[in-house]
């Protein structure tokens, strides 16, 4: 199945930390494009030592989908919301 990923995490906001970099750049690299998840995984994992993975979650009664990572980082783990994606039309 082929998914459109979309809204790519800011960079900065509330965390702590913000996200690192390479992500950033893969994530808006990401953004537009139609392909499977493996693959999109796969980009964004290539660039972290953190544990990359999908997940749908309920937000306001609608399911999203996004691609989480999570990666210690000066003695704390973090977690990102990378990018969303939906099924591609």
């Amino acid at each position: 199945m082929k998914y459109e990923f979309y809204d790519p995490h800011p960079g900065t906001g509330g965390a702590i930390e913000p996200l690192p970099l390479p992500v950033k750049k893969v994530a808006n690299k990401l953004s537009g494009q139609v392909l499977a998840l493996n693959i999109a995984l796969k980009r964004v994992q290539d660039v972290t030592d953190g544990k990359v993975f999908a997940k749908e979650v309920k937000v306001d009664s609608k399911i999203e989908r996004v691609v989480l990572l999570n990666l210690k980082y000066g003695g704390r783990i973090h977690c990102w919301r990378v990018l969303r994606f939906r099924e591609a039309k």
